[in-house]
């Protein structure tokens, strides 16, 4: 990790509780000092960054990059990135990525509808910039991964097919449908335990990797809505 915090305020997300609103980052001489000695001396042959924002204040990112370049070390960023930073030199920054081992970008995108967007995740993001952000990465010669959340409160059953449509017709490499988990300390969270929107015999004790705690729209039960998301995984990253 490069940094902490994030200034977003997406509903579903815990960093802003955990890591603040202010991002600190580390120097980058700090920075490449773990990642040389480390691979050296564990003989790493990939270096994956975790963090939030990574590509937030372009400066820092180039000077990584200027480091990492001369290192020779592929790396990758499996966190997520948001699509819309530094829309106007984009292709420059998804560039100079690539150009310093970058062969992978994940791009946090949750929702392929405006209105989940807007109202229910709060998240900073117009989809008009998702394809062409895509397409950039892939041209500078990135393998683009995607984050896709389905199930949030107030979601419709047409809203989460229109995100997989979306999804599937981005031109993106891979897809990750994950499924909404309230995390305790998130507006998501607060609106579950207000509302008691808890699926029947389901609480925070079942959470576990694509478990479903919340009711959604469409489905009559818990392992019915799993099942369409795991269904909706294989069949777009086939």
């Amino acid at each position: 990790m490069c940094s902490r915090g994030c200034p977003e305020k997406c509903t579903f997300c815990t960093t802003p509780q955990m890591w603040g609103s202010n991002i600190r980052w580390r120097s980058t001489e700090h920075i490449m000092d773990e990642i040389k000695n480390d691979s050296k001396k564990y003989n790493i042959g990939e270096i994956q960054f975790l963090d939030d924002t990574i590509t937030l204040h372009k400066q820092h990112l180039y000077s990584l990059c200027d480091e990492l370049e001369k290192l020779g070390i592929p790396w990758c960023t499996p966190n997520g990135t948001k699509v819309n930073y530094h829309l106007k030199e984009q292709m420059h920054m998804y560039q100079r990525m690539s150009d310093s081992g970058c062969y992978q970008i994940t791009l946090a995108i949750e929702s392929g509808v405006q209105r989940v967007l807007d109202d229910l995740i709060k998240k900073n993001l117009q989809l008009e910039t998702v394809y062409p952000a895509i397409e950039k990465a892939k041209k500078a010669g990135m393998l683009v991964h995607t984050f896709w959340i389905l199930g949030y409160p107030d979601e419709t059953y047409e809203e989460m097919q229109k995100t997989i449509e979306f999804a599937m017709n981005s031109g993106a490499d891979s897809y990750s449908f994950a499924i909404l988990n309230p995390l305790p300390g998130t507006p998501i969270y607060r609106k579950v335990v207000k509302e008691n929107l808890w699926w029947e015999n389901r609480s925070m004790d079942d959470m576990l990797y694509r478990s479903s705690l919340v009711k959604v729209n469409g489905f009559s039960s818990p392992e019915e809505f799993e099942k369409f998301v795991n269904k909706s995984n294989v069949k777009a990253n086939l």
